[in-house]
């Protein structure tokens, strides 16, 4: 594993305050609908040859012994940015982290976590398990003893992951949500048009800020990053063997720097602000922009994960599952993982424009949700909000898995 990875970012943009290029935008009140479809029962007739319920000579039901596959376990090296808050805990920190995961067969793996100003803040060991729905749930052992739990929401291939983050024994004091992938072991891949969204807030405030935001890349080290209210800023970047990357533009005679890391086939990527100088805690979880895609190219059924904020300051994250037709149509459920928020069942429907750009509209007409599809329609950023334009109220961040 690579010693210093998730790299650091000034990601100063959408904080209300500083010169970046993204507007603020207020969270507001609200449960948010993003949750997912948590799809039925398989069922299955256990008639016999003849169709006996009994069982017997001529075939019947046997024994239900329940299903004994074993799943295989995550192995392999991860990488991946996390926003985490402590508003549960008495206190307004935040926090955003750079993280690099080892999963070894035999369920169990070291986590490295790199605090603030890019260094390794500890390497923690933790014990794994995979469940047969695609998720992993994962206990770590903190320096002083205590447990910490992870949920990990894996897609089917293993290749990306998000995880909500909750206390041993459901305290909620930490909530969080982080985004990644397998790391890459070639160079760096990263040219065309990507979209993002970000979640930021200033340190010391308990609420938290959503926006979204553009960038191309010519592929030689050069491009624009658009920010959310339009401006347009030529950008430079450099990469390290590993999709490491390190991105810089001038806004208001200031050098702002994004780091992170692109995954191996460039298709998604995070970014995060580890900069201690600055105030600003932000990550931000984006995608490269399709060509020819349709509603067809969203179908089947997303592991989901979302991070809530009212305007109170108050966060709460869910984790739940959402399903997509192919014509249109969507359904999500979702359950509270962590803070005080609310679930529940939701429909509507969706739209998805050539360059991979969804929009979600909910049936009740109150909410919708947009963002951007990756081209292999694996990976989902959403922002979920409700108004249009400048009264828009952004109420959570969301990243959809394809199970």
């Amino acid at each position: 594993m690579r010693c210093c990875p998730v790299l650091l970012l000034t990601l100063l943009l959408a904080c209300g305050d500083k010169d970046e290029p993204t507007d603020d935008t207020a969270s507001s009140t609200g449960a948010g609908d993003d949750g997912g479809d948590d799809g039925g029962d398989d069922g299955g007739d256990d008639g016999g040859d003849d169709g006996g319920d009994d069982g017997g000579d001529d075939g019947g039901s046997g024994d239900d012994t329940g299903d004994t596959t074993e799943v295989d376990p995550v192995e392999g090296d991860y990488v991946f940015a996390h926003f985490r808050t402590f508003h549960e805990a008495a206190t307004t920190d935040n926090e955003v982290e750079g993280i690099q995961d080892s999963f070894n067969a035999d369920g169990t793996g070291t986590s490295n976590i790199y605090a603030d100003d890019g260094t390794l803040r500890e390497a923690v060991p933790f014990t794994h398990e995979a469940d047969d729905d695609g998720t992993v749930e994962r206990v770590s052992t903190l320096a002083n003893g205590d447990e910490f739990e992870m949920t990990g929401l894996f897609s089917a291939d293993r290749q990306h992951v998000a995880w909500i983050d909750h206390e041993a024994g459901g305290s909620g004091d930490n909530i969080g949500l982080g985004f990644g992938f397998k790391e890459s072991t070639g160079a760096l891949d990263f040219e065309g048009d990507y979209r993002a969204v970000m979640i930021n807030n200033a340190k010391g405030s308990a609420a938290f800020k959503l926006s979204t935001l553009g960038l191309m890349s010519a592929g030689d080290g050069t491009g624009t990053l658009t920010s959310k209210g339009g401006e347009t800023y030529d950008l430079t970047y450099e990469g390290e063997d590993g999709g490491y990357i390190t991105l810089a533009y001038e806004a208001a005679a200031r050098t702002v720097v994004f780091d992170g890391v692109v995954e191996s086939e460039g298709a998604t990527f995070f970014l995060l602000d580890t900069d201690p100088e600055d105030d600003v805690t932000a990550v931000a979880f984006g995608v490269k922009a399709s060509s020819g895609a349709s509603m067809a190219s969203l179908s089947g059924d997303y592991h989901l994960a979302a991070l809530h904020n009212d305007a109170s300051g108050t966060p709460w994250s869910l984790r739940g599952t959402a399903s997509f037709d192919g014509s249109g149509s969507f359904s999500l459920d979702e359950e509270v993982v962590a803070g005080s928020g609310a679930g529940g069942h939701f429909g509507g429907s969706y739209s998805v424009e050539d360059d991979g750009s969804v929009t979600l509209t909910y049936d009740d007409g109150t909410e919708e949700a947009a963002g951007m599809m990756s081209p292999d329609g694996e990976v989902v950023v959403l922002v979920d909000h409700s108004g249009e334009g400048e009264d828009a109220d952004l109420l959570s961040l969301v990243v959809l898995i394809k199970g």
